[in-house]
């Protein structure tokens, strides 16, 4: 019990479910109930003790770490101060929480994937899922041969009341800190608390089962049928899992190509928080591995990643942020800013100040790209990200891209060059569907003008504002910026025409 509460307090309160639990197996001995009580209230002293000290421990968990963030008790803090309120903050939760389990969790269950019904994955599992439904139905039914078809009614009341308390107790810590899951600031996260749940939802269900469906064998097969939607739920979520696991590694590659490495206190600065379903922490923390960058001397770590949301550049005070054991401190300048999911791109954009021409951000994300620091990225890396922690990087449109933005950045024509070859043997073209955004094409054309080969510079310029007109005054603009920087004569009326 105690390392239990030592790793995952979101169980705690469920150490209370032992007390009806001592109390139904005393009863059933037919012992008189004085007898019943006390010996109950003996064999849970200890747990009770423990889960007392375990309270005073984790009330006072913020003034004995004081780094560490820790979720207030509000809803305690409420009972001593308003306490209806409190109650009816606490009903509230109960009845959203409850609702969840038995609306929006079963209508989660019962839907099917449709648009990729036919990917060989979900034909493999759908195979497996019929073998789990005809294994389930086949003990199942030798289960209920010696049962009887009426079952006992006080059996039936009593495990009613196991998984309803079971369910209050499991989410009572996150209501404890004045939360409740439907309206859960961060869902993904939230799943930790409802997860201690499921196995008295799972109880409930078959109750509510076994109450509307008396005949043995139309509640296996109701039992089977439900069973295999939530083994077909699990194998979804764990496939969703394994898409966002390996979209984080292509990203966090990306930006290794991009920027191989970076000074220390360098904030990496995005609208919208990169990856919903992991927060700014867990990226931050993949960063600080992806870079092998010292931790400085005051403790601070190097790197850190924000979501600026719909603040201004002037309006930004500096980087601050504590978060259990790390703290970040950065001056507002030392930032670079970045739009991972822009729906007009194919990769992770890394922007420098001149790319306040871009014709797809917004007015907000324009004042912080003018003050982009690219120049706290360096050319050499100092170490090799690991396989083994980011997976295999793939050789693909954005790896040539960013790796076209780095040899930009640097001057490395003929690099770039040699990465333009590569690019169009490959079959890329402003027009190819993998490879259609027409500003991470400007490398590869700036490239090409740089090394005289202008009328495929002005191809491909064309051909990026056929699949994006948006992009002509930005292409219009730095062809004759660059062709006058350089003292090149040459006719972008096809560029810049009408």
């Amino acid at each position: 019990m105690i390392l239990q509460l030592s790793i995952t307090e979101y169980f705690s309160f469920l150490e209370w479910i032992k007390f009806p639990v001592i109390f139904i197996i005393y009863k059933s001995k037919n012992l008189p109930i004085k007898t019943v009580i006390k010996k109950t209230l003996t064999l849970f002293t200890p747990v009770f003790l423990i889960f007392v000290l375990y309270s005073i421990f984790r009330l006072n968990f913020a003034k004995i770490f004081p780094i560490l963030e820790a979720d207030q008790p509000v809803l305690l803090q409420k009972f001593a101060s308003e306490p209806f309120q409190a109650l009816i903050s606490l009903i509230k939760n109960l009845i959203l929480d409850f609702s969840y389990i038995f609306f929006n969790f079963i209508g989660k269950v019962i839907s099917i994937d449709l648009n990729h019904f036919f990917r060989s994955f979900h034909v493999l599992i759908a195979i497996l899922l019929m073998v789990l439904f005809f294994i389930m139905y086949s003990f199942l039914s030798n289960v209920l041969k010696n049962e009887s078809e009426n079952p006992d009614t006080k059996s039936e009341i009593e495990m009613l009341i196991f998984a309803i308390l079971w369910i209050i107790l499991s989410i009572l810590p996150f209501w404890t800190i004045g939360e409740n899951y439907v309206n859960a600031e961060d869902p993904p996260h939230a799943d930790r608390h409802f997860f201690a749940s499921v196995f008295g939802a799972v109880i409930l269900f078959s109750w509510i089962i076994r109450f509307f469906i008396q005949s043995g064998k139309k509640y296996v097969v109701a039992v089977c049928i439900l069973s295999s939607l939530f083994a077909s739920q699990f194998f979804e979520e764990n496939d969703m899992a394994k898409w966002q696991t390996e979209k984080q590694s292509d990203v966090y590659w990306q930006m290794f190509y991009r920027m191989p490495s970076l000074s220390n206190n360098t904030a990496i600065v995005d609208d919208t928080v990169i990856f919903p379903f992991q927060g700014n922490f867990s990226t931050s923390s993949a960063l600080n591995i992806l870079y092998s960058n010292p931790i400085n001397e005051n403790g601070t770590v190097p790197i850190w990643v924000f979501d600026a949301g719909k603040i201004r550049y002037e309006q930004h005070a500096g980087f601050h942020t504590t978060k259990r054991n790390f703290q970040f401190i950065a001056p507002t300048q030392q930032m670079i800013f970045i739009d991972y999911d822009n729906q007009f791109a194919n990769c992770i954009w890394i922007f420098s100040p001149e790319d306040i021409d871009h014709p797809h951000v917004s007015e907000t994300q324009k004042t912080w790209i003018a003050h982009s620091a690219i120049s706290r990225i360096g050319f050499d890396s100092q170490a090799v990200p690991s396989k083994n922690i980011f997976g295999s990087p793939k050789q693909n449109w954005c790896s040539l891209y960013q790796k076209a933005s780095l040899y930009r950045q640097f001057g490395k024509w003929d690099q770039l060059n040699k990465l333009t070859q590569i690019a169009l043997e490959n079959g890329f073209s402003p027009s190819a569907v993998s490879s259609n955004s027409p500003f991470e094409w400007w490398p590869f054309v700036e490239g090409l003008i740089r090394n005289g080969s202008l009328q495929i510079a002005e191809d491909l310029s064309i051909e990026a504002i056929q699949t994006d007109p948006a992009y002509k005054d930005f292409y219009c603009t730095r062809w004759n910026q660059l062709l006058e920087d350089s003292a090149i004569m040459y006719n972008t009326n096809e560029i810049c025409g009408n």
